[in-house]
């Protein structure tokens, strides 16, 4: 009977180095004699010791907790699949755009670690978000708690990745698509610490006790967070690979996220209604909800700067034609 499948993390830190890697290329596999469809193979390379290092992470159907350790490029993880991958397979769109081929190799290094740094502070605040909803659907007060007090590592991510930016254009004077991508990373930071401050309010809802028919109220809301989760999952993942296709089904998304958040309000309206003393604590719900619905409109935002990194238009205050049209022209 084949081994369940383990909890597969978006982040993981290098054991060379303990430096935090996230580089995603998308491989269907399998693991531990189960199918996941949609695993994803990260590919990563220690800068000090040049060790390629691979790691299996994403969301699949079966996991339990636990963590999947760091693998040499030389380990086998996946049956049916394997790390030596070509360069065409596995270059993600920034390098189409030159990004990685400049003259000084410092410049070049600066922009890699500006980009990890991005997608390390967003997978912080994914999982920030996942424990958020975990804290609520299991009325965990420490946990929530836990959300809390790490809202404070979301704002140092911010100030560092801004400084770094700000040397980089000081420095290198960027053009063209280095000077979009450093603009990008400026605006995405901004729109991640936000998601991060409406995490921070979402979990202050599990320091709340509800009772047994309050409870129901809870699982709207929790729906409403996995979809908006999904969402973020999947604009982080866009920005890795710079994948406007992907950006472009992020932002249809947010119009979903709307109409479920119009539900769970009129819901919570009739509730207070019927029962005005519940008002205090349903409150804090819709407030939550609300969190939630800003969580989908900052993804919607993100998907904005991956089109304008890529393509180098400007499709703010677009509509959905407009904005379609302009990244696919």
């Amino acid at each position: 009977m084949p081994q369940p499948a383990k909890r597969l993390l978006t982040l993981a830190e290098c054991s060379c180095c303990r430096k935090v890697l996230k580089c995603t290329v998308n491989i269907n596999c399998k693991f531990n004699g189960l199918a996941n469809s949609h695993c994803r193979l990260n590919f990563a390379q220690c800068k000090h010791s040049n060790k390629n290092l691979a790691l299996v992470s994403g969301h699949c159907a079966g996991m339990t907790p636990g963590f999947l350790p760091i693998l040499s490029a030389s380990e086998p993880a996946c049956a049916g699949s394997s790390y030596q991958q070509t360069a065409n397979e596995t270059e993600p769109a920034v390098d189409k755009l030159n990004l990685s081929k400049h003259i000084s190799s410092s410049f070049n290094e600066e922009i890699n670690e500006v980009r990890n740094h991005v997608m390390a502070m967003g997978g912080l605040i994914e999982q920030q978000l996942n424990n958020a909803l975990m804290a609520i659907a299991n009325a965990d007060a420490e946990l929530a708690q836990l959300v809390i007090d790490t809202d404070l590592k979301v704002n140092d991510w911010e100030l560092q990745i801004d400084k770094e930016c700000t040397s980089i254009i000081v420095k290198r004077q960027p053009a063209a698509s280095d000077l979009r991508l450093i603009m990008a990373i400026m605006k995405t930071i901004a729109d991640l610490e936000r998601i991060g401050d409406e995490t921070r309010r979402i979990a202050r809802v599990a320091l709340e006790s509800f009772n047994s028919e309050q409870q129901d109220l809870l699982v709207n809301l929790d729906n409403l967070g996995r979809h908006v989760g999904q969402m973020l999952h999947d604009v982080l993942d866009a920005f890795a690979r710079m994948d406007v296709e992907t950006a472009l089904l992020v932002h249809k998304e947010d119009k979903k996220v709307d109409r479920e958040y119009e539900a769970i309000t009129r819901q919570l309206m009739t509730y207070m209604i019927e029962d005005p003393r519940s008002i205090p604590k349903v409150m804090n719900v819709l407030w939550s909800a609300r969190s939630l619905e800003r969580i989908g409109d900052r993804c919607k935002n993100l998907a904005e700067y991956i089109i304008f990194f890529v393509k180098g238009k400007v499709v703010r205050h677009s509509s959905a034609e407009q904005l379609e049209q302009e990244a696919r022209s």
